[in-house]
């Protein structure tokens, strides 16, 4: 599952094109889950950290309850499950810390 979310992002990474931007998470997570064939959890990461949503990135806050707040609103409670919600956000949060570490 891992090795599963770092290719992504490593793919994402590699491409020359630079991020799609979207006016909203859900166009941004069903383009990734239908055009982009990308499971649930690594579509909810690649719309937090690597896509400009309504011209931020990344969006889905600063701590594991921020970011489950942030979907819960932002994502149709029918595009993914509660587990898969908390998981991404756990990953997510390992992602963006390993990206922006804490300042000194």
């Amino acid at each position: 599952m891992r090795c599963t979310i770092l290719l992504a992002l490593l793919l994402a990474a590699c491409g020359d094109d630079p991020p799609k931007a979207y006016d909203d998470y859900q166009q941004c997570f069903d383009d990734q889950t239908e055009k982009g064939m990308l499971p649930v959890m690594d579509a909810i990461l690649a719309c937090c950290l690597d896509h400009p949503i309504d011209g931020n990135r990344p969006v889905c806050q600063g701590a594991v309850p921020e970011c489950i707040n942030f979907l819960t609103v932002n994502l149709n409670q029918v595009s993914a499950s509660p587990s898969e919600v908390r998981m991404s956000c756990e990953a997510y949060i390992v992602e963006l810390e390993m990206e922006m570490p804490p300042e000194n």
